[in-house]
């Protein structure tokens, strides 16, 4: 059974998951191109299309060890009509009172071609490393992404990102 905790005066549950927000501010169509979880489970299907200047969301379930741990990776095109991804990876682990680990997101966009290569264990080495936010900008390409993870609601993260093109 899990116990809750006290910081700073207030009751801390444990997380029972992950509910994300992912907003598409890309003015183009973005598609799932590739998801995993390391620890939990999507409530649902991720979403398969996050439509020009809408959210998208879903909930991540916990593992009852390692808490809410996954990536999904959106294709989608650039201002300049190049193939592009956008990554978005994160860990709410069960406890994340201090001195556990807190909430992580790890963002990162780019060309398809090179997105693709990358690996899930170089997405969850840099993920172990990450902080609660991250933004991350391909000015080749002018593609952005930021994320942000928080505990904000007593028993669950929140988690959101947005994707843009840049000027």
């Amino acid at each position: 059974m899990a116990t809750m905790q006290v910081q700073n005066g207030v009751v801390r549950q444990p997380q029972n998951g992950t509910q994300a927000t992912m907003n598409n501010n890309t003015h183009r169509e973005m598609t799932l191109g590739r998801s995993h979880s390391w620890a939990g489970i999507p409530a649902y299907p991720f979403p398969e299309t996050v439509y020009p200047n809408f959210s998208a969301n879903f909930t991540h379930l916990k593992d009852n060890l390692l808490g809410s741990k996954g990536v999904v990776v959106y294709n989608g095109r650039s201002a300049t009509g190049l193939d592009c991804s956008w990554v978005l990876a994160w860990h709410a682990p069960i406890n994340n009172t201090p001195p556990l680990p807190s909430n992580k997101v790890y963002v990162i966009c780019g060309p398809k071609q090179i997105i693709a290569k990358m690996t899930l264990d170089q997405i969850q080495e840099a993920l172990d490393k990450a902080y609660p936010s991250d933004t991350f900008t391909d000015q080749a390409i002018k593609t952005s992404v930021d994320g942000v993870i928080h505990d904000l609601v007593p028993d669950q993260a929140t988690l959101v990102a947005d994707f843009k093109l840049v000027p």
